[in-house]
């Protein structure tokens, strides 16, 4: 539902349009890819270089190497976007994010896995190219269910009829729940993770 939320109900991502993101290898991410392709948009994709091939497979149109120069990279794919799901933080992060923008981008922070969540930027900015930034948390939206249900549904549907692949990084039971976070923590894995009794 994250997915689906930061690309449409605050990225408001139409077809045709391009669409950065970060982290795009993890749980989220390998959602958002397969849902933006679907809605036409062109993908660009971030992650570190072992998996871009996963990537690939779910559909992005262009893969950059997160431990590269992404803005560089972004630029020589695409272009600017008018879309980026910024979850990495930081004030290098998001100045980076900002700078793929083009005229009346958008970006949506909803995380920061680099651990910086002090990250800033200067609003001023903003205007010579009419950007606009948003916060995304899920939680004080699960009491909405006119916005959460639609949502829910397009994703259980499209993963019942096998038009959506949820990429499994793992599986570890509740004794191994702190190796499940250091994995999780280094950055190593892909997809979603699974805690099982």
């Amino acid at each position: 539902m994250t997915a689906h939320h930061v690309l449409f109900l605050l990225g408001r991502l139409t077809r045709g349009e391009r669409v950065l993101i970060h982290a795009a290898a993890g749980g989220v991410g390998t959602i958002a890819v397969q849902l933006a392709k679907r809605a036409g948009a062109i993908v660009v994709a971030s992650a570190s270089a072992a998996k871009h091939a996963l990537l690939r497979e779910l559909g992005a149109d262009f893969v950059v190497d997160s431990r590269g120069d992404v803005l560089r990279q972004v630029k020589a794919s695409v272009g600017e976007v008018d879309l980026v799901l910024e979850m990495i933080g930081g004030t290098d992060s998001y100045k980076r994010s900002l700078a793929a923008l083009r005229a009346r981008g958008r970006m949506v922070v909803f995380g920061a896995a680099s651990g910086d969540t002090r990250g800033t930027f200067e609003p001023i900015g903003l205007m010579g190219k009419n950007l606009s930034i948003m916060g995304y948390h899920l939680e004080p939206f699960l009491s909405e269910r006119e916005l959460c249900a639609p949502a829910l549904r397009e994703i259980t549907e499209l993963a019942a009829a096998g038009a959506l692949r949820v990429v499994l990084g793992g599986t570890y039971s509740m004794t191994e729940a702190a190796a499940a976070f250091t994995a999780l923590g280094s950055r190593s894995t892909s997809g979603k993770l699974i805690l099982k009794p």
